[in-house]
């Protein structure tokens, strides 16, 4: 993470910080398209270290979105260790929605809201099928998943 927070800074981002060993990173960029940025950075990051690795770009005010906005904080005030977001790169396609928006495993649930969804496994997400896996293959789009300790520290982070 540190070779990656240099390789950022080189690049002229600004109050670069890294969380954790899972590649999140804050930053401060000029105003741009996220797709353009997370384009920018993925370029650079195969350039640097020879990765091609899935680039996703969120701004402050969609962390804070996915913060408050989490149905089984707001209705239900879940154990937040059984909590994750799935964050796609885009909208999915309503068909693609709607065709898997009643999968059932064990207790697990999910919520799709816009290019977030909101996760609840009381079992342990290293039970569950509601992987990052599953949505990527189901909805054909890119995504990132994250436990709701990481995104509560990224929100903190930001603030």
């Amino acid at each position: 993470m540190a070779d990656l927070r240099a390789m950022l800074e080189a690049m002229n981002f600004e109050a670069v910080q890294t969380y954790i060993q899972s590649g999140n990173i804050i930053l401060e960029a000029d105003e741009m398209p996220n797709t353009k940025l997370a384009n920018r950075i993925k370029t650079q990051i195969k350039t640097t270290f020879d990765h091609d690795v899935p680039t996703l770009v969120l701004r402050v005010g969609e962390w804070r979105d996915i913060f408050k906005n989490n149905p089984f904080l707001q209705k239900r005030n879940e154990d937040i260790k059984a909590l994750y977001v799935t964050i796609l790169a885009e909208l999915p396609d309503n068909d693609l929605v709607a065709a898997v928006k009643d999968f059932q495993h064990k207790a697990d649930e999910f919520q799709i809201i816009g290019k977030n969804i909101y996760i609840f496994c009381p079992d342990g997400y290293g039970r569950t099928k509601l992987t990052n896996n599953f949505f990527e293959r189901k909805l054909k789009v890119a995504a990132t998943t994250r436990n709701w300790k990481t995104v509560t520290k990224l929100v903190e982070l930001l603030e």
